[in-house]
C-alpha cells in the first residue's frame, strides 16, 4: 500500500512508518560510492534477453550485441550510478527499484551521436545492484 507524504507526516501513532506499515526503519547517511565499491548482479537470462530483444537498438548505436558491448554498458551503469544519475522508481517489498540514465556513445557512422537510455536495477545493501533490464527504454 502506498501513502502520501501528508499521511506519513501526520501519522501521530507512527503506524505508517517511513517505508512500510509499522516500520521501524530509519534513514541513515551512507558514503558516496566509488566505482570499485559497486557489484552488479546479473540474473541468468538478462544478457540473452538484451542481445535478443535489443540487438537492433545496439546495432543502431553502431555497436555489436556482444560481450564487449555488455561490459561497456555495465561500466556506464556503474559510473552513472556513482554520479547519482538515476531516479527511484519505487520502494516496495522487493527493495528499491531505480532507473540509471546511461549515455551510450555511438560508434562507426554514429560516432558523433549520444543515445540516452534507461537501465533498470534494484538497489541492495553493500553496493550491490541487481539487473532488472539492461536497456529499458529511452531517457526523456
Amino acid at each position: 500500500m502506498e501513502y502520501s507524504i501528508e499521511q506519513v507526516l501526520n501519522d501521530s501513532k507512527n503506524k505508517i512508518g517511513l517505508y512500510h506499515y509499522n516500520c521501524h526503519c530509519r534513514e541513515i547517511d551512507i558514503p558516496t560510492p566509488n566505482e570499485s565499491d559497486i557489484e552488479l548482479i546479473c540474473p541468468k537470462g538478462k544478457k540473452e534477453w538484451l542481445f535478443k530483444d535489443k540487438s537492433e537498438w545496439i546495432h543502431a548505436f553502431g555497436h555489436e550485441p556482444n560481450e564487449k558491448f555488455l561490459e561497456y554498458l555495465k561500466n556506464k551503469v556503474i559510473e552513472n550510478y556513482c554520479l547519482g544519475q538515476y531516479v527511484i522508481l519505487k520502494i516496495d517489498n522487493h527493495g528499491v527499484a531505480i532507473n540509471v540514465f546511461v549515455d551510450i556513445e555511438g560508434r562507426g557512422e554514429k560516432v558523433n551521436h549520444i543515445y540516452r537510455v534507461n537501465s533498470g536495477w534494484m538497489v541492495f545493501s553493500n553496493g550491490k545492484l541487481k539487473c532488472n533490464t539492461f536497456i529499458g527504454g529511452w531517457t526523456k
